[in-house]
């Protein structure tokens, strides 16, 4: 009888004799309580590279990550934030579960709709992390006002916000904390990426959708590899929304084209010169003193997501960009180009940047922390 009991244990029916225990329910331990003070809104793969240095200067017990986007970007997010030490929620049992954080950080609110936006919902104060300068008729936009604290690039910055009420700290760029403090094999970074160590590299970070230099200027920027390591990574959302783009992309030869969310802080450090056209990446040389070239693209100037106050737009008027690829080649013979301690370049990153090279993810920390601890 009680091989009988044992045996039907095992397939979860009671057996119901004398000889068998009476059955009893065990209370299932309760999950311990969420403490984290501090969550990320992910909305993308590619803010990892913009968080990493930050979530270092954190506990990692106090930070969860909360992926967002498409399935494939939630899945690298859950990757990449989980080989950091980090916990992750999905937004959907973050909502579920009706915890509030006492800091949710974001790029953007994602959905600024509706009685109680979804930032609100997941967060009790909201601070708003900005990846790039550039496109200010995106940057600015109203949404800002659901934010109580807005991290800054630097001076330029906090006057660019001074109508929303949230408090503006500035905290220099982050993601370029290690391109100061860590030494690096650049030949052997170069060697990995695929290229030749022996001779320059240029570094090509073009935008997507209308202001992107892709589709304008391949075949002359193709054409620099008979000299150069030409580098190309591409925007992250226009490898998944301009495919037709990507692959006339691909029928020209480059070094090597980078499609997914490698860090662009390697490729600033393998750089020699880099080609940007608007958003953020020239403001990223700025930062770091290295020489680039502007690439123009037609009406940029009138579209929606930038505007003649939009600081890349500015940049044009104090230094050299390129009108038409065929200029291209003659663009890079001129001096003021490579010129990176000229009174223009120093000006201007004065004006974007506090001057925190080197400790820009700690700033952004302390105001987190802070702005956790008035939450609590």
């Amino acid at each position: 009888m009680a091989r009988k009991g044992v045996a039907a244990c095992r397939h979860g029916v009671a057996a119901g004799t004398a000889h068998d225990p009476p059955e009893t329910t065990l209370p299932m331990a309760a999950p311990p309580p969420d403490t984290r003070r501090i969550a990320f809104l992910v909305h993308l793969a590619e803010m990892v590279n913009h968080y990493r240095d930050v979530w270092q200067q954190l506990d990692r017990d106090d930070v969860i990550v909360i992926p967002a986007g498409d399935p494939e970007q939630r899945s690298q997010t859950s990757a990449l934030a989980q080989a950091a030490g980090l916990a992750c929620v999905s937004m959907e049992d973050a909502l579920a579960s009706g915890r509030r954080y006492p800091v949710l950080v974001s790029n953007h609110p994602l959905d600024p709709s509706g009685p109680v936006p979804l930032i609100r919902r997941l967060g009790v104060r909201n601070a708003r992390f900005n990846y790039a300068l550039g496109k200010s008729g995106w940057n600015l936009r109203p949404w800002n006002a659901l934010y109580d604290l807005i991290l800054c690039f630097g001076p330029y910055h906090v006057q660019a916000y001074a109508a929303f009420a949230a408090r503006k700290v500035q905290i220099g760029y982050p993601r370029f904390d290690r391109y100061f403090n860590e030494t690096i094999d650049r030949r052997a970074l170069v060697r990995a990426l695929g290229g030749d160590p022996d001779i320059p590299s240029i570094v090509w970070l073009p935008t997507w959708k209308e202001l992107s230099s892709v589709g304008v200027y391949d075949a002359v920027i193709s054409d620099l590899t008979r000299k150069f390591n030409v580098f190309v990574k591409l925007h992250p959302l226009m490898v998944t929304e301009e495919p037709e783009r990507v692959a006339r992309l691909r029928a020209h030869p480059y070094t090597t084209l980078i499609t997914d969310s490698y860090d662009n802080l390697n490729l600033f450090r393998v750089a020699d010169l880099m080609l940007c056209d608007y958003g953020g990446s020239p403001f990223g040389a700025i930062y770091v003193g290295l020489p680039f070239l502007l690439l123009d693209v037609a009406g940029a100037a009138e579209d929606a997501l930038t505007g003649q106050d939009s600081p890349d737009i500015t940049l044009r008027r104090y230094l050299p960009s390129v009108q038409r690829p065929q200029d291209l080649l003659a663009a890079l013979e001129d001096p003021r180009v490579w010129d990176v301690a000229s009174a223009a370049h120093r000006q201007l990153r004065d004006f974007y940047f506090a001057p925190l090279q080197g400790r820009s993810a700690r700033a952004a920390a302390d105001a987190i922390l802070e702005l956790a601890s008035a939450a609590s």
